[in-house]
């Protein structure tokens, strides 16, 4: 029954990790789709993060000064249960270009929902297509944005010691073929970044093949041994291939690190603090009884918001740091260079130092846009090949509306 079940559903849940080149700003050229990158951890990020270490203890007290006056948003604009809502004009939002945008999304037919957070304000909140603010999304893999989440925190609730602890000791009751020294070495930062060195080749064969290693894995009857029975064919650490059954594996290891699944601890340390119920969302299972981790969570437009607000604001809500702040600093900058394309950090994709963004099948996206202070969510049904040039088109429209020679006012 579970087989036929994947085979009826497997058509409108097709890798809710698609991947297609975004578009580039006028003037520049077309990002390119990243197949067959080779990438590495720049060097000098690993000796900032060496330097930020030893000087951490000395200077505890200065840090904390700084990271409050820091903070993005005022405590007071935080939504505790409900959202303070605001117009775009009362934030620096020039409303013409905002038309601008409603007339796109009504011309294009295909978008479900639209919201931008402005300095943790909701000024804009459109649904389309018989959907409301009550519709549960399948947010395909803006999910591995939120799997990236818990094993942060759970890296500093102490249940995972470090990022650098190693995959195959987290599941000793299995035998996995190919192991050898290499696979030993693939550690949970390498699972975060897509460069385990396993090979997985999501994107280098079509979803509609039955050699599309997603789809292989779906179909199996254990996925954490799909995934982890694959060979290492490059050093870990240095090639960028995207898998979402490294996301996947995340999902196992935190259930076996907590001794609780992925739902239960989202809720307890995530969501919950974020006033998002566990009846507000969905979330789906392997066989095994693990939670999708790279896919397959379904959430409200405002609660997907939420979460995006949660990173502007350096993972603080209300007061409460609910993600580290090194975290979250860590997981938006670039950690691996994805040739031609959007770079890569824990999982969250990257394109530039004031813009960073998760994105899910036919157009799921949670977009923040440090310069503005702005989060931008987006659930749509639009084919692949159309995603790029939408997303970048609207989020063309919100930097219009930004601009604050254009409208005249200080954007905060």
């Amino acid at each position: 029954m579970r087989r036929i079940l994947v085979v009826l559903v497997i058509a409108c849940l097709l890798a809710g990790c698609i991947r297609q080149p975004l578009k580039s700003p006028p003037g520049s050229e077309p990002l390119q789709s990243p197949e067959s990158s080779q990438v590495t951890q720049p060097q000098e990020l690993q000796e900032m993060e060496e330097s930020e270490e030893l000087e951490a203890e000395d200077t505890t007290l200065e840090l904390e000064d700084t990271i409050e006056s820091e903070d993005r948003i005022e405590s007071e604009n935080i939504p505790a249960t409900e959202w303070k809502t605001s117009t775009p004009e009362e934030q620096a939002l020039d409303p013409d270009s905002l038309s601008e945008i409603y007339n796109y999304i009504e011309k294009d037919g295909r978008i479900n929902s639209f919201l931008i957070v402005k300095n943790g304000y909701l000024v804009v909140e459109e649904y389309y297509n018989e959907y409301d603010e009550n519709s549960q999304h399948n947010i395909y893999s803006c999910t591995k944005s939120i799997m990236s989440a818990l094993i942060g925190i759970a890296v500093d609730n102490g249940h995972i010691k470090s990022v650098d602890e190693k995959v195959l000791d987290f599941f000793p009751e299995y035998e996995f073929k190919y192991t050898d020294e290499r696979k030993k070495e693939v550690t949970i930062e390498h699972l975060l970044t897509m460069t385990s060195g396993l090979k997985f080749g999501e994107l280098q064969i079509p979803y509609t093949s039955e050699g599309n290693p997603f789809i292989q894995m779906i179909n199996s009857e254990d996925w954490i041994q799909f995934v982890l029975d694959k060979p290492v064919i490059h050093t870990p650490g240095t090639t960028f291939d995207y898998s979402s059954g490294s996301s996947h594996v995340l999902s196992a290891i935190l259930q076996k690190a907590t001794g609780t699944d992925s739902l239960s601890y989202a809720v307890n340390y995530l969501f919950g603090p974020l006033g998002i119920s566990e009846a507000d969302i969905f979330w789906e299972i392997d066989p095994q009884g693990i939670y999708v981790g790279g896919s397959w969570l379904h959430m409200r437009p405002r609660d997907m918001a939420k979460f995006g607000l949660l990173y502007l604001n350096k993972g603080k809500w209300n007061g409460n740091q609910i993600i580290p702040r090194k975290w979250v600093e860590k997981s938006t900058r670039s950690l691996v260079h994805v040739e031609d394309y959007a770079d890569y950090g824990y999982q969250w994709w990257v394109e530039s130092n004031t813009m960073y963004f998760a994105e899910g099948y036919r157009g799921q996206f949670i977009c923040v846009l440090k310069d503005l202070n702005v989060v931008v969510v987006l659930t749509a049904d639009v084919p692949e090949s159309d995603v790029s040039e939408v997303f970048s088109d609207l989020i063309a429209y919100i930097r219009a509306a930004g601009n604050q020679s254009r409208y005249g006012y200080l954007v905060k």
